[in-house]
């Protein structure tokens, strides 16, 4: 929970870098496939998880 204040907080941040990646993943995938297969990009991200 965020607790309003007058200071600031750097994981006051975390949850809107969470969005900003989760969408920009979103963005990547849905460009990626117009051309790859849908086997293909699971499979990139799957390993790209585990790295």
């Amino acid at each position: 929970m965020i607790r309003p204040g007058p200071e600031f907080e750097i994981t006051a941040m975390l949850p809107l870098l969470a969005a900003a990646s989760y969408s920009l993943n979103m963005i990547v995938l849905r460009l990626a496939s117009r051309t790859r297969s849908g086997l293909t990009i699971q499979c990139g991200s799957t390993i790209y998880a585990c790295l």
